[in-house]
């Protein structure tokens, strides 16, 4: 029995990378969520912004390879009645990229969200939507040289009295 258990403890040391050097070791940087003062989102996008730089991440690589630049978060697109005078649907066109510090282009590897919030009697307040801003992208990288990735969320339609509060806006970077 206390032989099996020692093989256990040496397999679980193995797994988890006990005594490994760093040499060929991959690496992975990362960030918490941001948060306005006072908020409990990040940023807020709203009608008559045209894009913005929701976060971004300087890495420095330790190895030369290809890293794997991940954004994620969660945008709560809403419409605000105001005395009644807000239309019956109001259209969200959206578009989302990471980028490095090129720049920017939503020609390429870009991924676009659209919806329209109807208001109704039943929802009195506000309509809104939930989008998922999970986003992958692999960026060649060089050991030593510090790369700046940025998540930029842009509304290419966003009608008046709408607004895009990000919650939870992360970037993690992986180098294997």
């Amino acid at each position: 029995m206390p032989s099996r258990i020692c093989i256990a403890i040496l397999a679980f040391a193995c797994l988890i990378g006990f005594g490994a050097t760093d040499a060929g070791a991959g690496q992975i940087a990362g960030q918490r969520a941001c948060r306005l003062p006072g908020a409990d989102y990040c940023v807020l996008l709203g009608y008559g912004q045209s894009d913005a730089t929701i976060r971004e991440l300087t890495f420095r690589p330790k190895i030369t390879g290809t890293a794997a630049v991940t954004f994620s978060g969660t945008a709560v697109c809403f419409i605000i009645r105001n005395g009644g005078l807000i239309q019956d649907r109001t259209a969200l066109f959206l578009a989302q990229i990471v980028v490095d510090d090129e720049v920017v282009s939503f020609d390429t590897g870009a991924s676009y969200f659209y919806t329209v919030l109807k208001d109704s009697s039943v929802n009195s307040a506000t309509s809104s939507n939930t989008f998922n801003l999970g986003m992958t992208r692999t960026f060649r990288v060089k050991a030593g040289v510090p790369r700046t990735f940025k998540y930029k969320l842009t509304g290419m339609t966003l009608s008046e009295g709408a607004f895009c509060p990000v919650y939870n806006a992360t970037f993690t970077v992986v180098v294997p």
